[in-house]
């Protein structure tokens, strides 16, 4: 569904090529494990993909620039624009400079992790979120 809006002229997708360069905050309780923060279907092959993370933002990237890449895709094909999609998990952009968001400092001695799980299923194995 979020593919609708895709070059439609609207301004958060104008600014980044006419496609989504965005990152989003996931909604769930302070302190919880990993989440579901994002799911991608295929009508034409039926395979999803489930992506869950420990992380507070994943950021959304629809291969706005796929067009100018010279390498060639999947079997020679020349890339497209929105040939494909990125699910970055990850903390918030800005973070350093904003008190309120998840803090992204990490102090000497001290040691960072997250956690991402990628799931994938085909037909009816999805299930639900």
């Amino acid at each position: 569904t979020i593919g609708k809006e895709i070059d439609t002229g609207f301004s958060q997708t104008t600014m980044v090529g006419g496609g989504y360069d965005h990152c989003y905050v996931i909604d769930r309780a302070r302190g919880s494990s990993q989440s579901i923060c994002a799911w991608a279907t295929s009508d034409k092959t039926g395979i999803s993909m489930k992506l869950y993370t420990t992380q507070p933002g994943i950021q959304l990237y629809t291969g706005n620039f796929l067009q100018d890449c010279p390498a060639p895709g999947k079997g020679g094909e020349p890339m497209r624009k929105y040939g494909g999609f990125a699910l970055e998990t990850q903390h918030y952009p800005c973070s350093p400079s904003h008190p309120e968001f998840p803090s992204t400092v990490l102090r000497a001695g001290k040691v960072f992790r997250a956690t991402t799980t990628l799931r994938f299923f085909t037909g009816k194995q999805c299930g639900k979120l």
